[in-house]
Formats: C-alpha cells, structure tokens, sequence
C-alpha cells in the first residue's frame, strides 16, 4: 500500500477544497456552529481558487468567531526531531499569509497528531502570541491521572523557565 502522498493528492484527492467550502456553506446556513481549522497550506490553496464572495464569506465568519484558525503553522509539524529552524520557518510562512490575507493571528495551537509533544512547541508558540494548546498524544495512563485530578488544563513550563 502507497502511505506517500503529495500535497495536491490531498487537497484534491480527498476533497480538502470541497471541505473548506462545506464547512463555509455550513456555518453560513446554521449560526450555531463553529469550527476550527489548523493546516494554513490547505487554506491557503483553497484561497488561491476562492471567488470573491467566498472569501469575504471566510473572513466574515472569522470575524464572528465562528470559524478560528489555530496554530497558524504552514503545517502541524513534528514535535519528535525536526530542527528548530525548520519549525521557525514552517510557522513564519503560515502566519505571514494569515496575517497578510485574513489579518488573523492565531491564539490557540492545534497539536492533535503529531509524534509526541516537545517542550520546545509551547515555547515557540507563546512567542508567536499563542497562549493556549490543545494536545493530543499522552499516554493513556497520564492522561486519566491529570483527568481524575482534574488537571486536563495546565500551564506547560519548560524546564529552563524560571517559575516564581
């Protein structure tokens, strides 16, 4: 089984543009709703194809708050090995056409799955003016323990902060 995919294979293969203007379509048609989205190369593609009145309809429902753009990263990159700088440029190129296109800057980063988490991420991001995470990959066992402790919500210190 092919696991390589390119780019176009899925923003066209598996419909990434068809999404963007469903969830467009969706949120116009049921004020109740919200949804996120984190991969900026996929909104930046469905961008570049965008009519005029769909993009006005993005950036109003941006402005609503009903459609928020997390991370801001090109890409959900890995947290495991990549190099810093690497991740530096992955995360300028995807918040400069954000900023640039939608005058959006993120808050809120959408680490669901990468290989891990790496205490280098949260400390990136609060300097790109993110000030909150949502992770997805802790084990099992962790995960129940900071649940029964309620402790789901937590600030995530790197071992070279000083904390007062």
């Amino acid at each position: 089984m092919e696991t390589r995919r390119s780019f176009r294979c899925w923003f066209d293969g598996f419909q990434v543009h068809d999404i963007l203007n469903n969830v467009v379509n969706a949120l116009d048609r049921y004020e109740e709703l919200k949804f996120i989205w984190s991969e900026t190369s996929f909104l930046e593609k469905w961008w570049s194809r965008a009519n005029v009145t769909n993009r006005d309809r993005l950036r109003r429902l941006i402005d609503e708050k009903r459609l928020e753009i997390t991370g801001g990263a090109w890409v959900m990159n890995d947290e495991a090995v990549p190099y810093l700088w690497s991740v530096i440029d992955n995360m300028i190129v995807g918040q400069q056409f954000l900023q640039k296109q939608l005058n959006v800057t993120p808050r809120t980063s959408w680490s669901v799955d990468p290989f891990g988490h790496s205490s280098m991420m949260p400390y990136l991001l609060s300097l790109s003016g993110i000030n909150n995470m949502v992770i997805g990959r802790i084990s099992a066992v962790l995960k129940e323990t900071m649940r029964r402790m309620h402790r789901l919500h937590f600030k995530w210190i790197q071992p070279w902060d000083i904390v007062t």
